[in-house]
């Protein structure tokens, strides 16, 4: 049976290793799993040696069984084994957690503290991470982003896990009686933890945090929650400014004063100036032109949103489309006839149209040179790295990548022909103009310029990250991501700065005139841009949705296999959708592909029977202080799952599906050891 000296340090290594467990669950996946296979391990060492099993049934036990079943038969018919039973393994290792947290929680005092360790260090993740986002905002990145800073792991998994953090506080906000110092206390725990869902800036863990808040209010019949909830939630839709238009600033060359601001039909993109006529790009509005009375014409509309629009040569003129295609049209007196298009092979990151030639760099293929004339590919090289960022002149082009990496080729009749320069730098750096054979390169504390293969300083940086730059005569002008409109003057080697103005909100492009700068600037909110069906992420999301129904059609009885899906997407994905991922951003969708409907009936029984022991967890200890409001809590988090699985493969995700057995442990102890425990 062992001694009890033995067992009590066995336990001691449980605990210690149930700690880490416990404290990772929301910030470090390597300590998080560390935490759980040596808690598991001991557990198990611990039955070994005292002949105790610790485990007890759950209710779970036979849609776990066919859920491995169904996994099995589906790797075995895939036909890539080898991935779908690596996913297997990592499926299969993780269903003990519900398991490991039941036979460790022994009683009322150790569910406690392990929920408490939780909801501790969850808060202290939320208060680090709302910390770091600070500093996104005010350096301007979440407009250019689009997204919240990834501190601990990507920010969509931050969201989805803080919401299960919010939902719980409220559940313990509305059910526990106790004195205002301890209500005070959880509300501001819940304030610091809503502040840092609203700053990972995404939307399926706000869908899913409404959906869990929603069904605790649902459950305690607090119906004077209700109606603040629904306002909130009006009020958030109309609050968002969502705004599209075209400034127009006096320019003397020393400063800037806004004169008018022409608000446009669609959401103005970038302007251009060709001869003596402004074309605006106006997205979804089409293409549209500048008249005497500084009125938009509309002239164009185009299959999908138009992002950018050039001049090819004298008759020709291109308009790249949110789609990543290239239009390239004919001009006749103002009208534009449709010519021919092309695309790049993968998704563009960046390009620049020179001397009739197209230079694209995608993310997911490398660098191409497309001759604007005929659509022909003249040049193709896969690059290791991920560039999204390029310049070009007459002799030279240079990339950088997102980890700094700096590549500079010599152009012979416009195709890279020789690899002047390749280097690796530790900070980050911001790549602008080439200006004869010079670039100049933006650290965080130097200007630097690259000359004949060698780097130098040119001058210290004093402003912020340069995001727009143009040439007007002898100087350059740009703007900055602080809103800093500023003129740069490279003068004799070395290069001063001078800040002209503040643009009250970050232009998407501008236009120098002679005594005037033209701005392009739209808004759209985070809320709103949900129903936006041409947003990138919409976008993407729709086109996988539908690659992946394809799949199941395909494969309609047990799925392609647990694989990751990316090259699958590519065959079904229409040539229009450019971005690759390896899973459908649905659990639903992403089930019945991979596993067919076998699989998706038994996953559907598997989450639908927790959720009716969820209920009856909750309905056995509603009127529990402590416990009550842990199953309540519980229920919420749940129902947070199932819906913010709707644009998320959060059943997938390792750090997600993780605290989900977490929390259906935690759960089920509490009502396993109901007939043992004094509940209080």
């Amino acid at each position: 049976m062992g001694d009890d000296k033995t067992v009590k340090i066995i336990d001691y290594i449980i605990l210690f290793f149930s700690f880490l467990f416990l404290g990772s669950l929301t910030n470090s996946i390597f300590v998080n799993q560390l935490g759980y296979y040596f808690a598991l391990l001991f557990v198990l060492i611990r039955w070994f040696y005292t002949r105790k099993n610790p485990f007890v049934k759950t209710g779970l036990e036979l849609p776990f069984i066919l859920f491995i079943a169904v996994e099995v038969i589906s790797t075995l018919l895939s036909y890539n084994t080898e991935q779908a039973t690596t996913n297997l393994i990592k499926r299969v290792l993780l269903l003990p957690v519900v398991y490991f947290i039941t036979a460790s929680t022994t009683d009322v005092k150790r569910i406690k503290f392990f929920f408490n360790t939780y909801i501790t260090f969850a808060f202290i993740s939320a208060l680090i991470y709302l910390i770091n986002a600070y500093d996104y905002f005010i350096k301007g990145l979440f407009q250019i982003t689009g997204s919240g800073p990834g501190i601990f792991q990507y920010p969509i998994t931050t969201s989805i896990l803080a919401s299960f953090t919010i939902i719980f506080l409220f559940a313990f906000l509305i059910h526990e009686k106790r004195n205002w110092k301890y209500k005070l206390l959880i509300f501001l725990t819940f304030a610091v933890s809503t502040l840092a869902i609203l700053a990972t800036y995404k939307r399926t863990g706000w869908l899913g945090l409404a959906a869990g808040i929603g069904f605790v209010i649902l459950m305690k019949r607090k119906w004077v929650y209700i109606l603040p909830l629904v306002i909130i939630v009006i009020a958030a839709f109309f609050a968002e400014k969502n705004y599209s238009n075209v400034r127009f600033f006096n320019f003397d060359g020393n400063e800037i004063k806004l004169q008018t601001i022409l608000n446009t039909e669609g959401r103005a993109h970038s302007v251009t100036k060709i001869d003596d006529e402004i074309y605006i790009s106006d997205y979804e509005g089409g293409l549209a032109q500048l008249n005497n009375n500084k009125q938009l014409d509309y002239i164009k509309q185009t299959p999908s949103p138009v992002l950018d629009f050039q001049r090819v040569n004298d008759s020709l003129f291109s308009a790249w489309l949110v789609d990543t295609r290239f239009m390239i049209f004919k001009s006749d007196r103002n009208r534009f006839e449709f010519s021919h298009e092309f695309m790049s092979p993968g998704f563009t990151e960046d390009y620049k149209l020179y001397n009739e030639i197209v230079y694209a760099i995608d993310k997911d293929s490398g660098l191409t040179v497309i001759d604007a004339l005929s659509g022909d590919y003249l040049y193709r090289e896969n690059l290791k790295n991920p560039y999204y960022k390029l310049v070009v002149n007459d002799s030279l082009l240079a990339l950088r990548s997102r980890d700094n990496l700096i590549k500079i080729y010599s152009l012979k009749k416009g195709i890279p022909a020789t690899l002047n320069y390749h280097q690796q730098f530790a900070r980050k750096i911001h790549i602008h103009w080439l200006e004869g054979g010079t670039l100049l390169m933006q650290g965080e504390q130097k200007f630097h310029k690259i000359e004949n293969a060698r780097a130098s300083v040119v001058a210290d940086n004093n402003i912020d990250p340069i995001i727009h730059i143009a040439k007007r005569k002898t100087n350059f002008y740009a703007i900055d991501i602080a809103n800093k409109f500023v003129r740069l003057n490279f003068d004799n080697g070395k290069l001063t700065t001078d800040k002209l103005g503040l643009l009250k909100s970050l232009p998407n492009d501008f236009e120098l005139l002679e005594d005037m700068l033209i701005t392009t600037t739209y808004k759209q909110g985070r809320l709103t841009s949900i129903f936006d069906p041409y947003l990138r992420s919409n976008f993407v999301r729709l086109s996988l949705w539908k690659a992946g129904w394809e799949m199941f059609l395909d494969h309609p009885l047990f799925g392609v296999g647990d694989i990751d899906l990316a090259e699958l997407y590519v065959k079904y994905k229409s040539p229009y959708a450019k971005e690759i991922q390896g899973h459908l951003h649905n659990n639903y969708i992403h089930i019945l592909a991979i596993l067919g409907i076998t699989g998706f009936v038994v996953i559907m029984w598997l989450l639908g029977k927790i959720f009716i022991l969820n209920m009856k967890i909750y309905q056995t200890f509603r009127d529990k202080e402590f416990l009550g409001s842990l199953a309540l809590g519980s229920a919420g988090c749940f129902v947070s799952f199932l819906v913010s699985g709707l644009t998320e493969w959060n059943f997938g995700d390792h750090e997600i599906i993780t605290m989900i057995w977490f929390i259906t442990g935690l759960n089920f102890s509490m009502y396993l050891r109901r007939k043992t425990e004094k509940a209080d």
